[in-house]
């Protein structure tokens, strides 16, 4: 996939040729196009396998956003979760993310799949995402080689996030944190401790009251905290169920769940009719609702209930029907839809029954098992 450049002024719509293979940035807006087969989160106005014809000419090329506007459907194949979050509201804030990991520990796994999750997520800049690696040892307590990396975070004027992803295991007994170890003499300490040591404490304090001067500032935005971290704390840190990490993290941050839904496999032990402890995997999906961006109670995969036309959530307009509910009681809110490409409407449509609400501070966030049976398919009308 590639990007076009944001930057650059855009001819008109009537100044454009009609020889087009790629479509072009209309809008001053960046777009993820395609490149192979596969691709996600992008668009493919690639021409049709089976008549060769391409399906969007450049001079009639219309970002998803200008088409909801002018309420005509989208000529082409969208490939990816969200209209709206992927093509046009991505907001990357600059992060240090900041990796500090115990040999003893083990695998690495849990950092290298952050570090990952990272470098994708800064995909289109990759100059916001700076990474500093440290190995917690004895004798290695040298704030001092951390300091070019908060300086890069100077140069951005703090106006960013910092991430400590610390990889290593805790004392029993004290809950202090491991970072040299033999059996006559372990070495542990508390985590403050351990960041004032490895990190330095002037690099934090100064980073700290920098970034909550700044999010006092009218405009500037909130920093927020990726939501992944918060999930990755609660489980290895604070030793909480997966499920309940995983409503507590994402639930409560409309923003990270605005751009995907999250899905998770995990397993547990649960008492039996014998009251003996069972084994049990448990899969599900928690989703956002936003019915402005095409998703209903957070299924994008919705589709028209014209079986001759079944276009797809984006290329349907819902809104609210007769009775809105809050709180809790949200998902009992009925829906009508329009579609914009066979223009039928549907009104009064009720929450499937196994959408499950989140008990969260913010209303509209949902679960539900993954994956969906036939009969729940067929339920948002997906006929295969």
């Amino acid at each position: 996939m590639d990007i076009e450049n944001a930057d650059r002024p855009t001819a008109p719509h009537n100044q454009m040729t009609n020889e087009v293979k790629e479509p072009k940035l209309i809008c001053s807006r960046k777009l993820w196009i395609c490149k192979s087969e596969g691709d996600r989160g992008c668009i493919d106005a690639s021409p049709d396998k089976l008549t060769g014809h391409p399906k969007v000419m450049e001079k009639m090329f219309l970002c998803p956003q200008c088409h909801h506007d002018v309420g005509k459907p989208i000529m082409y194949k969208v490939q990816g979760y969200s209209v709206r979050q992927d093509f046009l509201h991505r907001n990357y804030f600059p992060l240090l993310a900041i990796f500090l990991s115990w040999s003893g520990f083990g695998s690495q796994y849990g950092s290298n799949i952050v570090k990952t999750t990272l470098i994708e997520h800064f995909a289109l800049d990759s100059t916001r995402l700076h990474i500093a690696s440290r190995s917690l040892k004895a004798g290695n307590s040298r704030p001092i080689t951390m300091n070019p990396h908060f300086e890069w975070l100077a140069r951005l004027k703090h106006e960013g996030n910092i991430l400590i992803f610390i990889n290593t295991h805790s004392d029993s007994d004290t809950g202090n944190l491991i970072v040299s170890w033999n059996a006559m003499n372990p070495v542990a300490v508390p985590i403050d401790e351990l960041l004032c040591n490895y990190i330095g404490g002037n690099n934090l304090k100064t980073a700290s009251q920098v970034i909550a001067a700044i999010n006092k500032v009218d405009g500037a935005g909130p920093i927020i905290v990726p939501a992944l971290n918060r999930f990755i704390k609660n489980v290895y840190v604070y030793d909480m169920e997966m499920w309940d990490a995983m409503e507590e993290s994402f639930g409560e941050d409309r923003y990270a769940l605005n751009q995907l839904p999250v899905f998770i496999s995990y397993a547990t032990l649960k008492p039996n009719q014998n009251s003996q402890w069972q084994h049990m995997v448990d899969t599900r999906v928690l989703a956002y609702n936003n019915l402005k961006d095409g998703r209903p109670w957070g299924l994008n995969i919705y589709q028209c209930w014209n079986v001759q036309c079944q276009a797809p959530a984006y290329n349907m307009i819902f809104h609210a029907h007769g009775k809105q509910y809050y709180g809790r009681q949200w998902v009992e809110t009925k829906i009508k839809y329009t579609c914009l490409q066979c223009r039928m409407m549907q009104k009064g449509i009720p929450c499937p029954s196994w959408v499950h609400a989140v008990w969260s501070q913010n209303f509209g966030h949902v679960w539900y098992q993954w994956p969906l049976s036939l009969a729940q398919r067929h339920e948002i009308r997906i006929i295969e």
